[in-house]
């Protein structure tokens, strides 16, 4: 989508390869929590974006309770090169309460 500002959690972004625009496919699908799109711009957002906004939330520690995995693989096989490349990813969220000092997460 060309003309399009984005952002990664609430902050600009942008990629050496694409100019202005984040390449999503570079985020793991087990870190996404939502994408928000927005075609027109509200006060409280920054403009830039002639065809809209569209802004990457990733998954955080307190957003739900207690701990989250996820993983995941996935192997590519080139019938030119003949070779075979893997793809790994995963997801590790967990929170902790710690009574006085409050609540962790990581």
């Amino acid at each position: 989508m060309t003309q399009t500002r984005s952002e990664f959690n609430g902050r600009d972004s942008f990629t050496a390869d694409s100019g202005r625009g984040l390449s999503f496919q570079d985020v793991p699908p087990e870190m996404m929590a939502g994408v928000d799109i927005y075609k027109n711009q509200t006060a409280d957002m920054i403009e830039g974006g002639i065809a809209g906004t569209i802004s990457l939330r990733t998954r955080r520690p307190f957003d739900q309770a207690g701990r989250q995995l996820a993983f995941s693989a996935d192997w590519t096989r080139g019938d030119i090169a003949k070779e075979t490349t893997p793809t790994f990813s995963g997801l590790y969220s967990d929170r902790w309460d710690k009574g006085e000092l409050g609540e962790f997460g990581f």
